[in-house]
C-alpha cells in the first residue's frame, strides 16, 4: 500500500515513540511517500519536539534518520503543479 505523511504524523512518531503509527511506519507492506519539504518542517518545530519527547538531540537525530529511511521523499518541482496556490 503506497501512502503519503505529512510533518505532523513524523513528529507524533517521535515524540510518542510506541503505537500504532510507528507500527504502519515500519510496516514492511507499506510504501511511504512524503514531499522533501517534510525534513524543513522537522527542522522548524525541532526545539518544540525535543522537549515534547524528552530525547536528547542525538536520539532525536537517530529516530528521524530511521524514519526517513523508510520514506520516499518527492521534490517539490515534482508536486508544485499539483499545489494549489490559494488565490
Amino acid at each position: 500500500m503506497d501512502l503519503v505523511i505529512d510533518a505532523n504524523i513524523v513528529i507524533s512518531t517521535i515524540i510518542a515513540l510506541q503505537g500504532k503509527t510507528r507500527e504502519l511506519l515500519f510496516h514492511e507492506d507499506i510504501h511511504l511517500f512524503a514531499p522533501e519539504f517534510l525534513l524543513e518542517e522537522f527542522a522548524k518545530h525541532r526545539k518544540e519536539i525535543l522537549q515534547k519527547s524528552k530525547l536528547q538531540d542525538e536520539d532525536l537525530q537517530l529516530a528521524l534518520s530511521l524514519i526517513s529511511t523508510r520514506i520516499n521523499f518527492i521534490p517539490f518541482s515534482d508536486i508544485e503543479k499539483y499545489v494549489f496556490s490559494g488565490s
